[in-house]
């Protein structure tokens, strides 16, 4: 897609392409050499930071919580037993 400020939209075009092509490939990369504790450990950070921001801001964010009805809680039970 063209942008209409940029001097030649054939070169802007490919700078932005190829940062998005290296960009894709970093995460790729990142995702392959992941585990679940890389993703918990990655979790963790950004909680902490979410809420350092909202202690910082005075603002509290709390999480939503569904209602697990009773039978839900059954179906659950009976799945997990197998």
């Amino acid at each position: 897609m063209p942008y209409p400020d940029a001097p030649d939209t054939n070169i802007a075009d490919a700078t932005l392409e190829k940062r998005i092509r290296q960009r894709a490939y970093e995460l790729y990369e990142e995702r392959l050499r992941c585990t679940d504790v890389d993703d918990w450990l990655r979790a963790e950070c950004e909680i902490a930071d979410e809420i350092q921001r909202e202690k910082s801001s005075g603002v509290t964010v709390s999480p939503v919580i569904p209602d697990v009805t009773s039978n839900q809680k059954e179906k659950r039970a009976v799945a997990a037993s197998g």
